[in-house]
């Protein structure tokens, strides 16, 4: 569930953020 809103986010921020966040969880 957490994953989802964290990836909305890193979205809206950059594509770099969400391929740092997923591996980074």
């Amino acid at each position: 569930m957490q994953l989802k809103v964290l990836n909305r986010n890193n979205k809206n921020k950059s594509r770099v953020s969400t391929a740092g966040t997923i591996p980074g969880n």
